[in-house]
Protein backbone atom coordinates (compact mmCIF):
# COMPACT_ATOMS: atom_id res chain seq x y z
CA UNK A 1 0.00 0.00 0.00
CA UNK A 2 1.43 3.28 -0.84
CA UNK A 3 1.50 6.38 1.33
CA UNK A 4 2.30 9.73 0.26
CA UNK A 5 3.28 12.89 2.62
CA UNK A 6 0.40 15.51 1.69
CA UNK A 7 -0.50 18.91 2.31
CA UNK A 8 -3.99 20.19 2.34
CA UNK A 9 -3.58 23.88 1.69
CA UNK A 10 -6.90 25.26 3.16
CA UNK A 11 -8.01 29.28 4.06
CA UNK A 12 -9.66 30.09 6.91
CA UNK A 13 -10.91 33.47 7.75
CA UNK A 14 -9.29 35.08 10.98
CA UNK A 15 -6.04 33.42 10.82
CA UNK A 16 -3.45 35.34 10.03
CA UNK A 17 -0.38 33.49 9.44
CA UNK A 18 2.63 33.81 12.01
CA UNK A 19 0.06 36.35 14.34
CA UNK A 20 -2.17 33.25 14.35
CA UNK A 21 -5.74 33.56 15.77
CA UNK A 22 -7.43 36.81 15.71
CA UNK A 23 -9.41 35.43 18.54
CA UNK A 24 -9.67 32.48 20.17
CA UNK A 25 -13.54 31.71 19.13
CA UNK A 26 -12.86 31.31 15.67
CA UNK A 27 -9.90 29.27 16.43
CA UNK A 28 -12.27 27.19 18.65
CA UNK A 29 -14.94 26.75 15.98
CA UNK A 30 -12.03 25.92 13.54
CA UNK A 31 -10.77 22.86 15.41
CA UNK A 32 -14.36 21.87 16.61
CA UNK A 33 -15.30 21.94 12.92
CA UNK A 34 -12.35 20.36 11.24
CA UNK A 35 -12.70 17.61 14.27
CA UNK A 36 -16.17 16.77 14.12
CA UNK A 37 -15.28 15.90 10.21
CA UNK A 38 -12.46 13.69 10.58
CA UNK A 39 -13.64 12.06 14.01
CA UNK A 40 -16.94 11.11 11.48
CA UNK A 41 -14.69 9.03 9.57
CA UNK A 42 -13.30 7.21 12.25
CA UNK A 43 -9.67 9.29 12.32
CA UNK A 44 -9.08 9.72 16.16
CA UNK A 45 -7.65 12.41 18.08
CA UNK A 46 -4.04 11.35 19.61
CA UNK A 47 -3.01 12.87 22.96
CA UNK A 48 -6.40 14.63 23.49
CA UNK A 49 -6.08 16.33 26.64
CA UNK A 50 -2.41 17.63 26.52
CA UNK A 51 -3.34 18.89 22.60
CA UNK A 52 -6.63 20.63 24.35
CA UNK A 53 -3.79 22.91 25.66
CA UNK A 54 -1.42 23.91 23.43
CA UNK A 55 -0.81 23.84 19.43
CA UNK A 56 -3.21 22.20 16.50
CA UNK A 57 -4.74 18.64 17.07
CA UNK A 58 -3.15 15.74 15.61
CA UNK A 59 -5.28 12.87 14.30
CA UNK A 60 -4.41 8.97 13.33
CA UNK A 61 -6.39 6.77 11.47
CA UNK A 62 -4.49 3.49 11.04
CA UNK A 63 -0.97 4.08 10.17
CA UNK A 64 -2.14 7.60 8.83
CA UNK A 65 -1.18 10.47 10.64
CA UNK A 66 -2.50 14.08 10.04
CA UNK A 67 -1.76 17.80 11.67
CA UNK A 68 -4.38 19.88 11.43
CA UNK A 69 -3.16 23.27 11.23
CA UNK A 70 -5.56 25.92 10.30
CA UNK A 71 -3.14 26.29 7.07
CA UNK A 72 -2.38 23.36 5.88
CA UNK A 73 -3.75 20.00 7.25
CA UNK A 74 -0.67 18.05 6.48
CA UNK A 75 0.64 14.37 7.43
CA UNK A 76 1.38 10.64 6.11
CA UNK A 77 -1.81 9.74 4.35
CA UNK A 78 -2.84 6.38 2.15
CA UNK A 79 -2.69 7.62 -1.62
CA UNK A 80 -5.76 6.03 -2.32
CA UNK A 81 -7.65 7.79 -0.12
CA UNK A 82 -6.36 11.24 -0.94
CA UNK A 83 -9.76 12.53 -2.70
CA UNK A 84 -11.93 11.10 -0.11
CA UNK A 85 -10.09 13.29 2.49
CA UNK A 86 -10.39 16.47 0.34
CA UNK A 87 -14.24 15.56 -0.21
CA UNK A 88 -14.43 15.74 3.65
CA UNK A 89 -12.60 18.91 3.68
CA UNK A 90 -14.82 20.68 0.87
CA UNK A 91 -17.89 19.83 3.71
CA UNK A 92 -16.18 22.75 5.83
CA UNK A 93 -18.09 25.89 6.75
CA UNK A 94 -15.55 27.93 8.82
CA UNK A 95 -12.80 27.09 6.54
CA UNK A 96 -11.77 26.60 2.20
CA UNK A 97 -9.58 24.03 0.34
CA UNK A 98 -7.90 25.77 -1.62
CA UNK A 99 -5.54 22.93 -3.39
CA UNK A 100 -3.64 20.01 -2.71
CA UNK A 101 0.38 19.45 -2.60
CA UNK A 102 1.83 15.83 -2.96
CA UNK A 103 5.17 15.34 -2.20
CA UNK A 104 6.96 12.02 -1.88
CA UNK A 105 6.22 8.48 -1.27
CA UNK A 106 6.16 6.36 2.15
CA UNK A 107 6.34 2.59 2.96
CA UNK A 108 5.95 0.59 5.59
CA UNK A 109 9.05 -1.12 6.66
CA UNK A 110 9.71 -3.08 9.59
CA UNK A 111 13.25 -2.78 10.95
CA UNK A 112 14.18 -6.49 10.19
CA UNK A 113 13.17 -5.53 6.29
CA UNK A 114 15.12 -1.81 6.39
CA UNK A 115 18.32 -3.99 7.81
CA UNK A 116 18.10 -6.29 5.09
CA UNK A 117 17.72 -3.76 2.57
CA UNK A 118 20.73 -2.49 3.47
CA UNK A 119 22.97 -4.92 3.87
CA UNK A 120 21.78 -6.04 0.24
CA UNK A 121 23.33 -2.82 -0.91
CA UNK A 122 26.84 -3.23 1.30
CA UNK A 123 28.92 -3.16 -1.53
CA UNK A 124 27.33 -0.08 -3.28
CA UNK A 125 27.39 1.96 0.05
CA UNK A 126 30.76 0.92 0.39
CA UNK A 127 31.73 2.43 -2.98
CA UNK A 128 30.25 5.16 -2.24
CA UNK A 129 31.58 6.21 0.79
CA UNK A 130 35.03 5.78 -0.89
CA UNK A 131 34.44 8.22 -3.69
CA UNK A 132 32.71 10.60 -1.37
CA UNK A 133 36.21 10.86 0.70
CA UNK A 134 38.98 10.99 -2.87
CA UNK A 135 40.72 13.92 -2.83
CA UNK A 136 43.42 15.25 -5.22
CA UNK A 137 46.29 15.41 -2.54
CA UNK A 138 47.72 13.17 0.13
CA UNK A 139 47.87 16.87 2.74
CA UNK A 140 44.08 16.94 1.88
CA UNK A 141 41.43 16.13 4.20
CA UNK A 142 37.32 16.34 4.88
CA UNK A 143 36.51 17.45 8.16
CA UNK A 144 33.45 18.60 9.47
CA UNK A 145 30.56 17.33 11.35
CA UNK A 146 28.02 15.37 9.36
CA UNK A 147 30.46 14.15 6.88
CA UNK A 148 28.32 11.03 6.11
CA UNK A 149 25.01 12.75 5.78
CA UNK A 150 24.79 12.78 1.82
CA UNK A 151 25.12 9.07 1.63
CA UNK A 152 22.37 8.54 4.66
CA UNK A 153 20.22 10.75 2.83
CA UNK A 154 20.55 8.71 -0.66
CA UNK A 155 19.97 5.43 1.18
CA UNK A 156 17.13 6.84 3.50
CA UNK A 157 13.88 5.42 3.33
CA UNK A 158 10.81 7.08 3.98
CA UNK A 159 9.06 5.19 6.59
CA UNK A 160 5.53 5.63 8.19
CA UNK A 161 5.73 6.39 11.52
CA UNK A 162 9.34 7.98 11.29
CA UNK A 163 8.56 11.20 9.34
CA UNK A 164 9.54 13.33 12.07
CA UNK A 165 12.71 11.69 13.06
CA UNK A 166 16.26 12.87 11.70
CA UNK A 167 18.15 9.43 11.96
CA UNK A 168 16.91 6.05 11.12
CA UNK A 169 18.82 2.92 10.45
CA UNK A 170 20.95 4.03 7.57
CA UNK A 171 22.53 6.36 9.78
CA UNK A 172 24.64 3.95 12.37
CA UNK A 173 24.64 1.20 9.39
CA UNK A 174 26.15 3.47 7.10
CA UNK A 175 28.39 4.90 10.17
CA UNK A 176 29.62 1.29 10.88
CA UNK A 177 30.79 0.74 7.23
CA UNK A 178 32.55 3.78 7.65
CA UNK A 179 34.76 2.72 10.52
CA UNK A 180 35.43 -0.55 8.65
CA UNK A 181 37.45 1.31 6.16
CA UNK A 182 39.09 3.48 8.48
CA UNK A 183 40.07 0.02 10.03
CA UNK A 184 41.24 -1.82 7.60
CA UNK A 185 43.07 1.50 6.56
CA UNK A 186 40.64 2.32 3.16
CA UNK A 187 40.54 5.57 4.65
CA UNK A 188 43.08 7.47 5.91
CA UNK A 189 42.51 9.95 9.27
CA UNK A 190 44.82 12.45 10.02
CA UNK A 191 44.95 15.82 12.76
CA UNK A 192 44.22 18.72 11.16
CA UNK A 193 43.64 22.16 12.21
CA UNK A 194 39.56 22.00 11.44
CA UNK A 195 40.15 18.93 13.95
CA UNK A 196 39.54 15.12 12.32
CA UNK A 197 40.07 14.44 8.92
CA UNK A 198 39.37 11.70 6.45
CA UNK A 199 40.31 11.04 2.95
CA UNK A 200 40.52 7.35 0.68
CA UNK A 201 43.85 5.96 0.74
CA UNK A 202 45.66 6.10 -2.48
CA UNK A 203 46.26 3.22 -4.51
CA UNK A 204 49.95 3.21 -3.38
CA UNK A 205 48.62 3.12 -0.06
CA UNK A 206 45.81 0.18 -1.04
CA UNK A 207 48.73 -1.87 -2.41
CA UNK A 208 50.90 -1.42 0.65
CA UNK A 209 47.76 -2.93 2.57
CA UNK A 210 47.46 -5.99 0.49
CA UNK A 211 50.79 -7.18 0.41
CA UNK A 212 50.89 -6.93 4.33
CA UNK A 213 47.37 -8.45 4.56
Amino acid sequence: MLYKNVYFRIDRNGYEGHRGWTDDTRSKRFNDEILKLFQSEGWEWVNEKEQKSYGCPEIQKGLQDLYLHPQNVSGIVIAEEIPDIERLLSRANSFRHCHTDIYEDYVVLTDESYMRCLENQREEITKDILERFKTKRRNLYYTGFDLLGSISKKYRVKRVGMKNQYSDLEAPFISDIFMGLLESGLIVSAKTKHGDGYRAAKKDEITKIEISA
